[in-house]
């Protein structure tokens, strides 16, 4: 954790915004048919309840109707989790992407 990086509370709730806001431009699912409004809906419900890891994994990481968990979903949930601690995103390209919010992810798939 980089204290330096961890988001405020205001930061956080524009985050929440933020989210919710871009959703409906994102595209619903991704090529390979996974969900990116679910994992957009889990990365709100980990910031507005602040889900610690246990949490995340007990509500977002059980098995789905089909017996198989979605990994998209609970991964998109540890990102936002990861943010407010202030944890380097692993997936970052450039250093300079390393502290982004989720939602920064998110306006890479949006066209308008």
């Amino acid at each position: 954790m980089d204290e330096n990086h961890v988001p405020t509370e205001d930061q956080i709730k524009a985050e929440i915004e933020e989210l919710k806001r871009i959703k409906p431009k994102v595209p619903h699912h991704t090529t390979f048919g996974e969900d990116n409004w679910k994992a957009i809906d889990a990365q709100i419900e980990t910031l507005e309840n602040k889900y610690d890891q246990r949490k995340i994994s007990k509500f977002l990481g059980a098995l789905d109707e089909e017996g198989t968990e979605d990994i998209f979903e609970y991964e998109s949930a540890l990102e936002a989790l990861e943010w407010t601690q202030g944890t380097a995103n692993q997936w970052a390209e450039e250093d300079e992407h390393l502290y982004d919010p989720p939602s920064v992810q998110w306006k890479y798939l949006i066209s308008e």
